[in-house]
């Protein structure tokens, strides 16, 4: 069990050139509250509590990463004021959950430090994030609400007055954890067999207990996870969704609310090595006009290899951003403005699906699917093989309108090259004729069969070759079918310079490649 009172180290992050800057510094957790009896006045008022909360009053046992939810018998306004989480056997206050502008550590030292929205309304349903690490095994708790916490609201039916001690929300949390030795831990929101009730707690309990370069997975039950996540320093972690479209982890998480790309991504991941995402849907919630950019998933491992395997990613602006080696395979990505992007080595988009979505503001000047930042000239930076780019309606149901968008932009960065490839790719008429957008100028200026932008084989989704005699010119360039057959016509091809040339197979046997996979 973790020393609460231990000092830790808390790692804030600030935005430097478009880069996360990571500073460490030693600080006492933000988070420790007064380890004494609470001597607040509370509520008195007791409901017929049926389905209404989880976990149900008096459940045991309860995991400690457990969040808190209420169902109101219609939807509620947000008021003002705290939530308190009491220790039963003593009455002292562990956890305190202001509505709004409340900040939480995430992961195992050092932290992740962000501010976060931890009371959520949707409709009826209120979701209750506890600061982490406050509960601890083999105790029982009660939950305190301010009257003041939810205005205009019917809870159980009646009128919500709060909820004190006599209300009887009530639980135990379990006696031990799972055990270390396991090949695989389970997250849901129920059942006997779940190992954690929330993807970071058993992100932390293997970050703490699991060998960095052991094998493990954990599996993700269908249901909705609200919630930023962190990863440091562990390799051979597989991450599996029951569904790709069941298994849903989205958070609200942007430039406004956190600055740079290590605080505002829903996901960060640092300094991991062979990690597998599949078969869930990872969502940045929020909406451009009130928060602009806002990664889904930000893989900050500079020499480290991701796999993302039957995924959906989805943001407006700034969905990945990418470094290293990294495939995407019969995956989603969605966004409308640079919503691919970053410092990759490698990053393979493979028989996957690209689609930009309507802008929430309305706007229908277009955008840009990709900015590529790549640091060394030579290598290949963003290639799509064999996928297509599509359209959709955003999350305002706003639609997309015809030869708007461009394929790319630069971000006119000091030392990068704009290294992106199109092979075999299948594009609808959102796409402008000319392709490219060039208002700052690439680097190299002049496209080669190795840097710069580039295609082969473009078509349109029912696999007719497009006319391109309008692209843009020298600062973009056709390749030749020997070109790619030479350099980007498979994923062990593209992989080859990593490790110094060792290579990389993300997929061993599956011999798919630009010559006999579809067209």
């Amino acid at each position: 069990m973790r020393d609460k009172n231990l000092k830790r180290t808390f790692i804030y992050t600030m935005s430097l050139l478009g880069a996360g800057l990571s500073l460490t510094v030693n600080a006492a957790d933000i988070n420790t509250t007064q380890q004494q009896p609470s001597n607040l006045s509370t509520s008195t008022a007791t409901y017929g509590f049926t389905t209404q909360l989880t976990p149900k009053p008096n459940s045991f046992p309860v995991p400690e990463d457990t969040q808190l939810k209420m169902v109101f018998d219609s939807p509620p306004t947000l008021g003002h004021g705290s939530i308190r989480i009491i220790r039963s056997r003593d009455n002292v206050e562990v956890d305190k959950i202001s509505l709004t502008d409340e900040v939480d550590s995430l992961g195992i030292d050092p932290y992740r430090t962000i501010k976060t929205n931890p009371v959520r309304i949707d409709g009826k349903t209120v979701r209750i994030s506890l600061h982490a690490h406050k509960l601890d095994l083999g105790e029982s708790y009660y939950v305190v609400i301010p009257e003041s916490s939810f205005l205009n609201a019917n809870l159980a039916g009646q009128a919500f007055k709060g909820i004190g001690k006599e209300s009887g929300w009530s639980f135990t949390t379990r006696l031990t954890e799972p055990e270390v030795n396991k090949e695989k831990y389970i997250v849901g929101k129920q059942g006997a067999d779940v190992d954690f009730r929330t993807v970071q707690g058993a992100l932390d309990f293997v970050m703490e207990n699991v060998s960095v370069n052991d094998p493990v997975t954990v599996y993700i039950k269908n249901g909705i996870y609200e919630e930023p996540l962190y990863l440091r320093s562990k390799n051979n972690l597989t991450i599996q969704g029951e569904s790709k479209d069941n298994t849903v982890i989205r958070y609200t998480n942007n430039e406004q609310m956190n600055i740079g790309p290590s605080g505002r991504s829903v996901f960060l991941i640092e300094n991991s090595d062979l990690l597998t995402l599949k078969s869930l849907s990872l969502i940045n919630t929020t909406l451009i006009g009130n928060g602009g950019q806002a990664e889904a998933l930000y893989y900050n491992s500079n020499n480290g290899r991701l796999i993302a395997r039957n995924a959906n990613f989805i943001s407006e602006q700034d969905t990945l951003n990418l470094k290293g080696w990294t495939w995407f395979y019969n995956t989603l990505v969605a966004g409308n403005v640079d919503y691919i992007w970053g410092y990759p080595k490698a990053s393979v988009f493979e028989n996957s699906e690209i689609r930009t979505i309507g802008d929430s503001r309305g706007y229908t000047g277009g955008g840009y699917i990709l900015q590529a930042r790549v640091r060394n000239e030579n290598d290949p930076g963003f290639i799509f093989l064999n996928s297509k780019l599509t359209r959709g309606e955003g999350p305002l149901n706003h639609p997309v309108p015809d030869r708007k968008f461009y394929l790319a932009r630069s971000g006119g960065c000091n030392g990068c090259y704009d290294n992106i490839v199109f092979v075999n790719t299948k594009m609808d008429e959102h796409i402008r004729d000319v392709g490219w957008a060039n208002a700052v100028l690439p680097t190299p200026k002049v496209a080669t069969p190795y840097q710069g932008w580039r295609e082969f084989n473009t078509m349109d989704l029912d696999g007719n070759k497009i006319d391109l005699l309008e692209r843009l010119p020298t600062h973009a360039t056709q390749l030749t079918q020997e070109e790619v057959v030479n350099n980007y016509c498979s994923r062990q091809q593209i992989f080859s310079g990593y490790n110094d040339g060792m290579g990389w197979d993300p997929m061993p046997g599956n011999t798919a490649n630009c010559e006999n996979a579809y067209h």
